[in-house]
């Protein structure tokens, strides 16, 4: 493979970075023409940023979620083994959890994703379920209780979030995971700190944790649950009825998630598998905010789109930014 690797989920996005990119550099070939004949990588010459000259490998994903991003980049991976990636990035949208920490146009640097999702349905018989409601939540996050259960413990009861129970008598159980991908450099955190003091960057930077979703979150109320479950683990399935269980199966901390999106979790679980078999590759996920995680559909249709490129093409200028960092740790005075 190239020496950096970039990796686009859809064809929308990836028109909108083969735009983006026109502006920096050149393709080796054309995308719009060969994108259509069903090839899916390309090589992409950074030769308007001054000292650059590096080649870079562009991967279309074709489709959207964890799974198919996880197979497109472990494939990736495994067909250049021989010489991987120095850095791989997964470039493309994703929607803010609160505005006050990104806003729409922001772009998040971050190797740290976490993951919640459903893991088990079950039945449950409501006579010997305790409910916790909006009061009882309400009552233990004044009192402030962390790690304490929010109802009297009896061994005869099962303990369930009210918002978690569905289908009638059925509940479902979370799973829990996160994957730091360390960068001993701290390139990360360096490019967003001194591209930041830049006046002439056109959008802000963030860095810190994404949320991996296996769904498009488009609910206020979804979003609200979402950022109480990552403070609050007392009101979490498992710390509920299995403890221990809880310790042996949830991985968590408690940093907020800025963003969401629906490829992150995939692409760091392949480069997590791949790093422990071959040599460490250094992977960031580039996220432009478009949208706030409400009201998403109506935002798209009015905007035409709009946020959606924008943010995409703020995500590439920051991509093709780091590398050049990367290249030559300083960039800004001649860019931008």
């Amino acid at each position: 493979m190239a020496r950096f690797a970039i990796f686009v989920a859809l064809a929308e996005e990836m028109s909108y970075a083969i735009d983006e990119m026109k502006k920096w550099g050149k393709f080796t070939s054309d995308p719009r023409i060969d994108l259509p004949r069903g090839q899916t990588k390309f090589n992409y010459n950074l030769n308007r940023f001054k000292g650059s000259n590096d080649r870079i490998e562009v991967n279309l994903i074709q489709g959207m979620g964890n799974i198919i991003s996880a197979a497109h980049v472990g494939t990736a991976f495994l067909q250049g083994m021989s010489l991987p990636p120095e850095l791989a990035l997964l470039v493309g949208i994703s929607g803010s959890l609160n505005s006050q920490n990104a806003a729409l146009g922001d772009v998040i640097v971050s190797n740290f994703v976490k993951y919640y999702s459903p893991d088990k349905i079950l039945h449950i018989d409501k006579a010997k379920a305790i409910l916790v409601d909006s009061a009882m939540r309400d009552a233990h996050i004044t009192k402030g209780s962390k790690g304490v259960k929010p109802y009297p413990e009896d061994p005869d009861k099962i303990g369930l979030d009210d918002r978690d129970l569905v289908y009638g008598d059925n509940a479902i159980r979370f799973l829990r995971d996160q994957i730091f991908h360390e960068d001993l450099d701290n390139i990360g955190s360096q490019f967003v700190s001194d591209a930041n003091e830049n006046p002439k960057l056109p959008f802000s930077l963030r860095q810190g944790a994404l949320l991996g979703s296996n769904w498009v979150i488009d609910s206020d109320t979804y979003t609200q649950y979402i950022v109480q479950k990552n403070d609050w683990l007392d009101f979490d399935f498992y710390f509920l009825n299995d403890p221990s269980g809880f310790t042996e199966r949830c991985k968590w901390n408690a940093e907020e998630p800025l963003a969401v999106d629906m490829e992150s979790y995939g692409f760091f679980k392949a480069v997590a598998q791949f790093s422990r078999r071959s040599t460490n590759v250094k992977a960031y996920a580039v996220r432009g905010v478009s949208d706030l995680c409400a009201n998403k559909g109506h935002l798209d249709k009015s905007e035409k789109n709009v946020n959606r490129k924008v943010a995409t093409e703020n995500a590439i200028f920051a991509t093709l930014l780091l590398i050049q960092y990367r290249l030559a740790n300083s960039v800004f005075n001649h860019v931008l």
